[in-house]
């Protein structure tokens, strides 16, 4: 049901496109933001052969992001953007007998470069200042991670892991128009998918927490600025 909605918002945005293009744009039209934004949503990267042992955490990330946002009518508009995350993981641990106590320590370090490429559709524009939207993204991600476990300060294990998933997110939000120049945005996705890997319903989209982190984990914000010129 939910792949089957997101499918229905992409055809949306594909289909207000072809039917809403403008005769010419002008360059004094405005339709060209580039903005920043941040996310709670946190992201797993699954790697096919995973070489760490898995004391620690691997292939988690949460980007921020870079975007450039195009216009294409009143209503719809696409968006591309790229994003960096990462996250340290390190525990510590007593580990072997009581004759031969071993002290270890595992430590990882993930980095993810995203390349998101979203559509959105106004549905709501009652409030020129404040119009409401459904959002849907695209996103392949590569990653990277290091990992490695000390026991008595040696080293026993050194790894790295790399590879790429795809994820799929889809939702509604909201505009506020700042300025004639800036435009800020809140985002929240219902629908998150690992399309090529394992899709973790507790550890990775956190399903069974509380209503209220549930809302929190699926959220992004950020700010957009017009680059050209307004009349």
């Amino acid at each position: 049901m939910k792949t089957s909605l997101l499918l229905f918002l992409l055809i949306l945005f594909a289909s207000s496109a072809i039917a809403q293009q403008p005769d010419e744009v002008s360059p004094d039209d405005g339709r060209l933001y580039i903005g920043a934004g941040i996310t709670t949503i946190p992201y797993h990267i699954y790697y096919k052969e995973r070489k760490n042992t898995g004391l620690v955490r691997s292939g988690y990330f949460t980007p921020i992001t870079i975007a450039l946002r195009y216009e294409l009518s009143e209503r719809a508009s696409v968006q591309v953007s790229i994003g960096y995350g990462g996250d340290t993981h390190e525990i510590e641990g007593i580990g072997g007998t009581f004759d031969n106590p071993v002290h270890f320590t595992a430590r990882s370090r993930t980095n993810a470069i995203a390349f998101p490429v979203s559509g959105q559709f106004i549905l709501l524009n009652a409030f020129k200042r404040f119009p409401v939207y459904a959002t849907a993204s695209m996103i392949p991600v590569f990653g990277t991670t290091k990992a490695s476990v000390t026991e008595n300060s040696i080293v026993v294990s050194d790894t790295k892991d790399k590879g790429m998933d795809i994820f799929a997110i889809a939702g509604l939000g909201g505009r506020y128009k700042i300025s004639n120049r800036f435009t800020g945005y809140l985002e929240y996705y219902f629908f998150k998918k690992n399309l090529t890997g394992g899709n973790s319903m507790h550890y990775d989209w956190e399903q069974f927490a509380t209503r209220s982190r549930r809302i929190y984990k699926s959220l992004a914000l950020g700010v957009n600025y017009r680059l050209q010129k307004v009349e």
